[in-house]
């Protein structure tokens, strides 16, 4: 698995995806140094509730 806390990373411009045993279709976590992301998901994805675990506040809306 790729970690981007490694990394100076401050914009996604897409967010991957996977499906769970169970069906649902999760984006996968955005680490909490990212400052900046895509102004649309993946209409693939089912839920939306593990994408941001390590965040505490948004600067932007998201859909």
């Amino acid at each position: 698995m790729l970690h981007l806390n490694r990394f100076n990373i401050e914009e996604i411009v897409q967010i991957r995806f996977y499906q769970k045993q169970n069906g649902e279709i999760i984006g996968v976590k955005i680490p909490k140094i990212i400052e900046k992301l895509p102004n649309k998901f993946s209409a693939k994805i089912t839920s939306t509730k593990d994408i941001f675990a390590a965040t505490k506040s948004f600067n932007q809306e998201f859909p």
